[in-house]
């Protein structure tokens, strides 16, 4: 069978109607420009094996139209929705055009197409009866009117104390709150008042009662203890022992950490030596793993650990302190050193 050949005018038809037309249409307008009777499949083909193309995005030949509504409707509707409710210009659009569209989808046209009726569904505004009376004088001030400085009756004032559910007292102190950003929080007492006298208290300690109880604030009462020794002493229920018992139980706690941070430094004496050895020359933290076995994490925590243990040293040697002393010292002094460094160099 011989293939047909198009002519080089039926070609540039094609390839000028294919921006302008759809497949459909371009089918129907070729075959009545040259009386052919060209299928669409046909026609598709031809096109695609040409390589034309028509330059639109996907649904730009339909965008903007129609195929419910003629232009004739839509006309009509923009020019009888502002005077016609949704219910009156259904029935009378469905009695002119002889249609049978429901209300949902004229409503549905009408809002997809932005056709507006202009109205807002309100009864309208109308003027106060004291309005433009500002600073005429003709409304004063009564008795149930704010007073300029006023301050409301149920403002606690600063420094006011409460007892949380814990059994801990709050006191309202002028601090800023970091979670709702207001100028005063309220925070336990017993941390207050060591903040204080002594600063800030870090992250990796507590301030406790010796004795137990929660509303005594002396002094002597409070003490300073980092998160690994009030683990220890609750293991023990220090503040459930007898009055009798508390002292012993504490100083058992205080040794036993003692004794555990000089355990944990003596465990990782070996990788701080190879560690020492390996970096006497500029090397990454994985080339230190590589040479001296020792996994990347703990190199860089003993290269931390190290810095930190020379700047003691530095520090302890301006105050005259050197040799076996220097541990000492730094337990002692573990605010020039940083109270993160103490427990690190303990």
């Amino acid at each position: 069978m011989v293939r047909k050949q198009y002519t080089q005018e039926q070609l540039d038809f094609l390839q000028a109607g294919f921006r302008k037309w759809g497949y459909d249409q371009l089918t129907a307008e070729f075959n009545q420009q040259f009386g052919t009777d060209k299928t669409i499949s046909q026609i598709r083909s031809t096109v695609k094996n040409k390589g034309y193309k028509c330059g639109r995005g996907t649904g730009d030949l339909k965008r903007g139209r129609s195929e419910l509504f003629t232009q004739q409707q839509i006309d009509w509707l923009r020019e009888n929705y502002p005077r016609m409710d949704r219910t009156e210009i259904t029935d009378t659009f469905n009695s002119t055009f002889g249609t049978s569209l429901s209300k949902s989808q004229i409503v549905a046209f009408l809002k997809r197409n932005k056709i507006k009726s202009g109205r807002t569904g309100h009864w309208g505004t109308k003027p106060g009866w004291n309005a433009g009376t500002a600073g005429k004088g003709i409304c004063k001030p009564n008795k149930g009117s704010f007073k300029p400085g006023l301050v409301p009756p149920n403002i606690t004032p600063m420094y006011t104390e409460r007892t949380n559910k814990s059994g801990y007292i709050e006191i309202k102190v002028p601090i800023a709150n970091p979670y709702n950003k207001q100028k005063t929080r309220y925070m336990p007492k017993h941390r207050w008042l060591w903040m204080q006298k002594h600063g800030d208290i870090p992250r990796t300690h507590a301030v406790i009662f010796k004795d137990g109880d929660r509303t005594n604030f002396d002094d002597d009462n409070l003490a300073l203890v980092t998160r690994r020794q009030l683990s220890m002493l609750n293991i023990r229920n220090y503040f459930e022992a007898p009055a009798e018992l508390k002292e012993s139980i504490w100083h058992l706690v205080m040794l036993e950490s003692a004794v555990i941070g000089s355990e944990l430094a003596d465990s990782d004496k070996s990788h701080q030596q190879l560690v020492q050895e390996a970096i006497k020359q500029p090397r990454t933290t994985r080339e230190i793993s590589d040479i001296t076995g020792v996994h990347q994490t703990q190199v860089a925590t003993l290269l931390c650990l190290l810095q930190k243990r020379e700047r003691a040293k530095v520090i302890g040697s301006r105050q005259g302190v050197s040799g076996r002393h220097l541990k000492i010292w730094i337990a002692s002094n573990s605010h020039l050193v940083g109270a993160k460094g103490h427990e690190e160099l303990h």
